[in-house]
Order: C-alpha cells, then structure tokens, then sequence
C-alpha cells in the first residue's frame, strides 16, 4: 500500500481521531520530500514510522462515533498545545454524558515550535 493513499483516508478521517497530528507526524514528515520522486519509488519506513503506521490504523478502527450538535445543549472545547501539536474537542452534554461532535488538530508551524508554552496554549485556543 502506498503511503501516500495510506495516509488519505485518516486525513479525511481526522475529525474522528483524537491527536490526530501528533500521531500522523512521523509519517506526514516523510511525506513532504516526496515531490520529486516517481509514484515507483518505494519508501523505507523506520521502526517508529512502522509503529507509527499502526497506530493510525488502530485509531482509525476504534474511532469513537461522532455526535452532531443540538443547539440549547451545554457545549465544551477543549484544546491543548504541547512541542509536538496543538489539539482540540468539541463535545457536548447530552443526558449526564459527554459526547464528541470533533476533534481538531495540526503540527506546529515552524516559527511556533520557537514559542514558550504559554503561546501555544493561545495559539491552541485561537
């Protein structure tokens, strides 16, 4: 399987993995020096990146399913921000039990991976 379409279907999924960034980033990275190659050249993958591989078809496979909104219903958002990505959930409060509607999440941008930890946490809410 190639990694590129390997790799499509979780981006289309994202909304349904929770860290999705963090988790892809060692595979997403590999990806970008990919334009000049030829769609035959094969791709060696290290042991993190195969243990990497894994992880994202697990999470991909135990996804929790994905609530919609009801507007009057209580909603929270939740973001986080560490060196590796920042992250968000939204969910709401339906009959005393928290649900997902969607995470969100992105690697950091060359010049945030510069920021102190309080900046990302506003970068995150942003």
């Amino acid at each position: 399987m190639k990694l590129e379409a390997s790799l499509a279907f979780p981006i289309s999924s994202k909304k349904h993995i929770r860290n999705y960034a963090a988790i892809a980033k060692p595979l997403t990275c590999i990806l970008k020096g990919l334009e000049k190659r030829t769609s035959n050249t094969p791709i060696a993958l290290s042991e993190d990146q195969q243990r990497t591989f894994e992880t994202m078809k697990s999470a991909i496979t135990t996804a929790p399913a994905l609530f919609y909104f009801l507007q009057g219903l209580t909603i929270f958002v939740e973001t986080d921000a560490s060196f590796s990505g920042l992250g968000a959930c939204l969910s709401k409060d339906q009959d005393g039990k928290r649900h997902v509607i969607e995470y969100a999440s992105r690697t950091l941008k060359d010049a945030e991976t510069r920021y102190h930890r309080n900046e990302l946490e506003s970068t995150a809410v942003h």
